[in-house]
């Protein structure tokens, strides 16, 4: 080594396909959707090819391919796990369905009204603009920013 070497000048070419190959396998490590990770392989069959001395174009051949075969593969594996999940109702959506108890009388014309579901005290309207007394058994329909909107429980025989 002469001091007019440079570092790059000493790195082989399976070296920089190496140095990628662990850049993308860090960013995917940052990241997922396994799109990072394909890139990572395709990059270390690049540094193989190039390791064992093979043509530039077969360096570039080679992560080509690895990389399409991969994001193809990954791409469906990476879909069915997203739709196989059936989404959980969290935070305020989970609330949606449940039964809530009237603290206040709602009335949607005065802007009054108030129900309590699980322990939590809610500002509640009702859904078909209904006056709802105290006390009275309500299901949740939906949100309109942090107001409950509800509809009395149809009891049908039930104690409410």
């Amino acid at each position: 080594m002469t001091p007019n070497d440079s570092l790059l000048s000493l790195l082989q070419s399976w070296h920089l396909w190496l140095i990628v190959g662990i850049c993308c396998a860090i960013g995917e490590m940052l990241t997922y959707g396994f799109v990072l990770l394909c890139f990572s392989f395709g990059a270390f069959a690049a540094a193989a090819a190039a390791f064992f001395g093979l043509a530039f174009t077969m360096q570039m051949s080679a992560f080509v391919v690895i990389v399409v075969v991969l994001l193809a593969s990954f791409r469906r594996i990476y879909l069915d796990m997203i739709s196989k999940g059936e989404s959980t109702p969290t935070n305020m959506q989970a609330l949606i369905g449940k039964e809530a108890i009237v603290l206040e009388d709602i009335d949607n014309v005065g802007g009054k009204g108030r129900a309590k579901v699980d322990g939590e005290d809610w500002s509640a309207r009702s859904s078909g603009g209904e006056k709802i007394p105290g006390a009275t058994v309500v299901v949740i329909k939906r949100l309109d920013g942090n107001k409950l909107i509800v509809e009395k429980k149809d009891c049908k025989g039930e104690k409410c």
